[in-house]
């Protein structure tokens, strides 16, 4: 009786999850000026039997992927970076309503969004070698140098260990526009006439290949006012910090000690 019980299950299961189809997978990655990122993951399917149907309505509220992948049975309803080696913050799921609905076929397609911030590992407030989606590197004044870590990134593999990309699969990483010394390997189908090192380009997808020997670095330079803003910013942290520490009383008189000191100095010079 435990068998039937066990095989039916299992039968139930297989058809529930053959009434979701996998449509598209778009990954976008947005990098930001200190080498974090933002990841939205947008997964579009179709959904072909009323049953189905009920099961995602009735899943709109669920608010992790493990639920989700278990309701839909979609191997792509994951993060396709690798928790190994970074940090995932602020985590959104956002079903989309159904749509383009057929209701006596029993058919409707959807749109499954979640998005995320992605971070190196922490240890002891620093950050741990070979963690994060970008590696950044401030090699000379003003300029920083990012490049990916490939590791990061969970994607099907070849046995050379080169990303596959499905043709139902999309990746794209938007970088800012003011960067510079751009060099990608290999480049996207729509740049291969390009010649690195590129600039003024910040969008670049890929999609139903392979990514050999995959590399992807680019540099960029703070002005010099944000420079002088920094450092000032810094300063003011500072004291901030100095004020609002278990010494903060004596730094304050002793700013006062010597505010009044100059003040005194100024009255007699002008008495002379």
């Amino acid at each position: 009786m435990r068998n039937r019980l066990a095989l039916f299950a299992i039968l139930l299961a297989a058809v529930v999850f053959a009434g979701f189809q996998l449509g598209t997978l778009k990954v976008t990655v947005e990098v930001n000026k200190d080498g974090t990122a933002h990841v939205e993951e947008k997964i579009h399917m179709f959904i072909n039997s009323t049953d189905s149907i009920n099961l995602y309505m009735g899943s709109l509220t669920r608010n992790d992927i493990a639920t989700w992948k278990d309701r839909i049975g979609l191997n792509d309803i994951r993060h396709h970076v690798s928790s190994n080696v970074v940090e995932i913050r602020n985590m959104r799921i956002r079903p989309q309503p159904v749509e383009k609905c057929n209701l006596g076929a029993g058919t409707c397609e959807a749109n499954l969004i979640f998005d995320y911030d992605v971070y190196p590992i922490m240890h002891n407030d620093a950050v741990v070698n070979g963690t994060g989606l970008f590696i950044t590197e401030n090699f000379k004044p003003r300029t920083t140098r990012y490049r990916l870590n490939q590791g990061a990134l969970s994607f099907a593999t070849t046995s050379d260990g080169d990303i596959m990309l499905p043709k139902e699969a999309t990746l794209t990483f938007i970088i800012q526009k003011d960067s510079s010394n751009i060099y990608v390997q290999p480049l996207p189908q729509d740049m291969v006439d390009m010649r690195p090192p590129l600039k003024g380009v910040s969008a670049f997808s890929w999609s139903n290949t392979v990514l050999p020997k995959f590399e992807f670095t680019f540099e960029r330079e703070e002005s010099l006012e944000t420079e002088i803003l920094q450092f000032f910013q810094s300063i003011q942290d500072y004291v901030s910090d100095a004020i609002s520490g278990p010494q903060g009383i004596a730094v304050i008189l002793i700013v006062l000690v010597a505010a009044g000191s100059f003040v005194y100095l100024n009255m007699i010079k002008k008495k002379k």
